[in-house]
This record gives C-alpha cells, sequence and structure tokens, in this order.
C-alpha cells in the first residue's frame, strides 16, 4: 500500500490521471477533508475540492502506476 499527496492544476490533469488510473488493476481511494472517493470515479473525484491537496492511496503495488503518477504529488 502507497500513500501521498496529489493535487490537479486543471481538468486537463485530472483526465490525464484517470486515463492513468484506467490501467491500473488495483484498488485506490482518494481522501480529502471528510471525503474519501473511488480513485477511479470521475463523478467521485470531480465532487471533491480539487484546489487542495488530496491524500491518494494505491492499494496494490505496481511501480509503474506509481511512477506515471509522480507528476500530480506534492512533496
Amino acid at each position: 500500500m502507497d500513500r501521498f499527496l496529489i493535487k490537479f492544476d486543471t481538468e486537463e490533469s485530472v483526465e490525464e490521471y484517470l486515463h492513468i488510473m484506467d490501467r491500473y488493476d488495483g484498488n485506490a481511494e482518494i481522501v480529502s477533508g471528510a471525503s474519501t472517493v473511488d480513485g477511479k470515479s470521475v463523478l467521485g473525484i470531480f465532487s471533491l475540492d480539487l484546489t487542495k491537496p488530496m491524500e491518494l492511496t494505491l492499494y496494490d503495488e505496481d511501480p509503474a502506476t506509481k511512477k506515471a503518477l509522480e507528476k500530480f504529488r506534492v512533496s
């Protein structure tokens, strides 16, 4: 299991993120404040406050997916 903070700058970055997650076979979750959504759900993600960093949890180890998601990572 991997957890890290991510942030989306534009709607296009959300689309890019979702394209990456389409290829990820594992489960993912995004937590923003008191809300938790499926990390692969378009509606779930757009229901969150995208102006703030969110915690992404990847439940299955996949180095390629983790590397592809680096561009969204917040330190």
